[in-house]
Formats: C-alpha cells, structure tokens, sequence
C-alpha cells in the first residue's frame, strides 16, 4: 500500500478497467436489437431480402448426367430450389384428366394454377431466383465498373474528368428501357447479356455518386499527407481514397438491386420472347394480364413480388445509409 504522507493523504485507486479488464463490446445481438429497435422498416427490408434468398436456394446439381430443367440463370448449376416443390413448367390435371387450369389455392398450390395448369407458387419460386441472381450479376458489375470510373475521374481531374463525364453524359441520354430491348434483341436471348447491358446503363449512376465524393475526399488533410510522402497514385487512391467512399457505394448498390428487379420485369413484360423462355415475375404478369378480372391471382402474385422486392430493397438501402453515413446516426 502507498504511503499516505507520500501522497498528501490520498491513496490512489486503481481504474475500473484494470479491476474487470477490458471492457466488454456492444456484441452482435445487442447491434441487432439496437438495429431493430431504431429502424424497422428497414430491419423488416433486410428481412425480405433474406427471404427470397432462401427462397431461391437449392440443392447443387451432380456434375454428369444433369436434368433437364428449364431455368439455369447466368450459368448457376442448382437444382430445384428447396421451396418451389415443382418445375416451373410442370403441367397438372384434375380428376377428369383435363388440365388444371385456374384452380384456387388449396394444400397442393398454395397460390392455386395458371390458364396452363402450372403451378403458381413454384412459378413466383423459380422467378425469385431469376430476379435476384440476375439483379445480383448486373448491380455487381455496375458497381464495381462505376466505382473504378468515377474513383479515376475526380482523382485525377483534367481532360481524364472531362473526357470521362462527357462519356457518361452520352451513356445515360439514352432510355435504360430501350437500350435493354435493343440489346436483347440483336443478341442470342441470354440474363448473361441482358445483365451485362443492364450493369453498363446504370454505370453512369453509380459512377457520379463516387465521384462526387471523391471530390471531397481527395482534398483531406490525409490524402495531401499520403501525397507529400511519396505515394503513388495507385496507393493512394486504394488505401486513402477507396475506403472512405464505401458508404456510398453500398448504399447505392443495395438500393439499385431494386431498380434491378424492376428492370428485368419491365423487359419480359413488354416481349417475352426476347429474354430466354423460363419462370420469371414479368412474364408471369405478361400471361396473366389477359384473365386478371376472372382469375386475378396470378397477377396479385406477380405484381406482389415485384413490388415487395423493390420496396425491400429500397428500405434497406435506406437503412443502410442511416447507419454507415456518421451525419445520419441516432445518438
């Protein structure tokens, strides 16, 4: 013990945390109900988005002697995913061996038949699976060309800035929507080609939002610092600059997967015969349109997955932002 004398009557305490150690994080349960608690909008849009991922899993499929099946989007060797419970193009009949057409939602479709006899439920399934890998493929490309554009334009300014804007001005003149059409219709119908014209339509998007924050991040004292140092142009951009735009470029793209999904709709919607002939929401919306005041089901299922991706997707972008952009937080 220290002497009082030597410490003019006071006898020092040891700190609190050198009594119990470090002291113990937040922890990822108490972040979650934080999370939940503060935004629930977007927790129930994280949720969604969940959900039709779980949706669209399945089995592996074998290596030799793989099935017929009619839907592999963008090359993904998967089989049947676990909640669809049959094919897309399984055909059924009543009892009297005629087909099934429109029957309402029973123990054995859940969201009842088509005018082919097709179930419904598993048509909404495998159409999940097309949209999210589809909306994953394009969002990805975009993000990661955009993000590369627009990091090179504000970092080096110039004739690079100006020869790389008037580019993107060109690219974002022309309508999303027809280009998709054009494209799809002078190539063989493929999600791998109407993904990749999808990701360079929404380049120029992503690319304006990092550049506009790399205009203000390349003038911080760190950056300067970095410059002054020696780095190179390569260092500086990946290890100064790059990091402090993620934010950003999460929050776009997580809110662009719903554009995403609206656009892959819109294009089999307007001329089904143009994407590759599978289970998909706008095509399901396409067949319907004809029987929805008699049979309106297969619309309300469709449309309902369309709009429920979309809005989820856009609450968690939504969410997202809040939490990662420090302006934004709730203390």
């Amino acid at each position: 013990m220290p002497d009082e004398a030597a410490t003019g009557g006071v006898v020092p305490v040891p700190a609190a945390d050198a009594l119990s150690g470090p002291a113990p994080g937040p922890g990822v349960p108490r972040a979650v109900g934080r999370f939940l608690r503060r935004r629930p909008l977007g927790a129930l849009g994280v949720a969604v988005a969940l959900a039709m991922l779980a949706a669209s899993l399945g089995p592996p499929e074998p290596r030799f002697g793989l099935p017929n099946l009619p839907d592999r989007p963008l090359g993904f060797q998967m089989g049947r995913p676990f909640l669809a419970r049959y094919g897309p193009e399984d055909f059924f009949r009543d009892d009297s061996g005629r087909l099934a057409r429109f029957q309402p939602p029973s123990g054995r479709h859940w969201l009842g038949t088509d005018d082919k006899g097709r179930d419904v439920w598993a048509r909404l399934v495998w159409g999940t699976r097309r949209s999210l890998f589809f909306a994953l493929w394009a969002l990805v490309l975009a993000t990661v060309g955009g993000t590369a554009v627009g990091l090179a334009s504000a970092y080096f300014l110039g004739w690079v800035d100006m020869l790389v804007q008037r580019l993107m001005d060109g690219l974002q003149s022309f309508p999303p929507l027809l280009v998709l059409m054009l494209v799809v219709t002078l190539t063989e119908p493929s999600l791998r080609v109407l993904a990749f014209a999808l990701a360079v339509v929404a380049l120029p998007s992503v690319q304006r939002v990092v550049r506009s924050v790399v205009l203000a991040v390349r003038e911080e004292p760190y950056v300067l610092a970095a410059r002054a140092l020696g780095a190179s142009h390569l260092r500086t951009m990946l290890r100064h600059v790059l990091p402090n735009v993620m934010a950003p470029v999460l929050t776009v793209f997580s809110v662009g997967l719903g554009s995403a999904v609206l656009a892959e709709a819109a294009i089999s919607f307007v001329d089904p015969s143009t994407v590759p002939q599978s289970a998909s929401w706008g095509i399901m919306l396409a067949e319907g349109r004809a029987y929805m005041f008699e049979h309106p089901h297969v619309v309300l299922a469709a449309g309902g997955a369309i709009a429920g991706a979309v809005l989820a997707f856009n609450l968690a972008g939504d969410a997202l932002r809040d939490v990662l952009d420090p302006r934004l937080r709730v203390l």
